[in-house]
C-alpha cells in the first residue's frame, strides 16, 4: 500500500523551499549591492580623472597627453594608441593592436610596478606631479580591473585640436543600456555598453562587453 505525504511533511518542503529562495534572494541582492557600489566607484574615479585632465590642460602651457616617456601616441598621430589600465603581468591584451572601421589602434599597457604611478609612468601616462591639490596619490583603476571579465578603464587622447576620453564598462543593469539609470547608451559616446567621459567620446573604439 502506497503512502503519500503527511501535511507536516508539506508544510515543511514548503517552508523549506521559502528560506531557501529567501537566501538565494538575499545573495542575489547582495551582490546587486556590490556590483552598484564599483559603478558608482567607476563613474566617480572617471568624473575625478576627467576633472584633473581639464586642470592639466589649462594649467599647462604645453599639456602632453601621452607624457614625457611616450611619443606620438594621439589618435591623430602615427601610433595611433589606447591605454588600459590592466598591467601587463595581470593579463595581457589578446593583441598589440585593434582594429576599428580602417584604423588600427594600438594598445598600451604598462607593468604592475608602475601602473598606479602619476608621474607619467602610469597606465594613464600623463605627469601630473606639479599640479597641486591633486585629489588622489595613485591613479585610480577599475575595482575588479580584470581584462577577460571586461573590467577596465580606457584612455585615449587627440593632439589637434587636444581632445581626450575615458571609459568603463559598468555592471548593474540599472546602468547598463536600457536600465533605469542607463549611464553606457545614453552618454553621447560611440560604445553603447561602456560609460564614457571626456571632451570627445569618438576618439575610442568600442571594446568587447563585459562577460555576462
Amino acid at each position: 500500500m502506497k503512502k503519500g505525504f503527511t501535511y507536516t511533511e508539506i508544510v515543511i518542503v514548503l517552508f523549506l523551499l521559502i528560506v531557501i529562495g529567501g537566501i538565494i534572494l538575499s545573495v542575489i541582492r547582495v551582490q546587486s549591492y556590490f556590483a552598484r557600489s564599483r559603478d558608482l566607484k567607476r563613474i566617480s574615479d572617471l568624473e575625478s580623472l576627467t576633472n584633473v585632465l581639464r586642470i592639466y590642460s589649462q594649467s599647462t602651457s604645453t599639456p602632453d597627453l601621452d607624457g614625457p616617456y611616450l611619443d606620438y601616441r594621439g589618435i591623430d598621430e602615427v601610433w595611433p594608441t589606447v591605454f588600459i589600465s590592466v598591467p601587463l603581468e595581470f593579463q595581457s591584451f589578446p593583441s598589440s593592436s585593434c582594429v576599428y572601421g580602417n584604423k588600427i589602434f594600438a594598445v598600451f599597457q604598462t607593468d604592475k610596478n608602475n601602473y598606479l604611478r602619476i608621474d607619467g609612468h602610469g597606465w594613464l601616462p600623463v605627469d601630473f606631479t606639479n599640479l597641486t591639490s591633486l585629489p588622489f596619490s595613485s591613479l585610480p583603476v577599475d575595482p575588479l580591473n580584470n581584462y577577460s571579465r571586461g573590467y577596465y578603464y580606457l584612455y585615449a587622447f587627440r593632439r589637434k585640436p587636444l581632445q581626450f576620453e575615458l571609459s568603463a564598462a559598468l555592471e548593474s543593469k540599472d546602468f547598463k543600456q536600457g536600465g533605469r539609470e542607463d549611464k553606457t547608451s545614453t552618454d553621447n559616446g560611440n560604445d553603447p555598453n561602456r560609460f564614457e567621459i571626456g571632451t570627445n567620446l569618438d576618439l575610442i573604439p568600442p571594446f568587447p562587453p563585459p562577460n555576462p
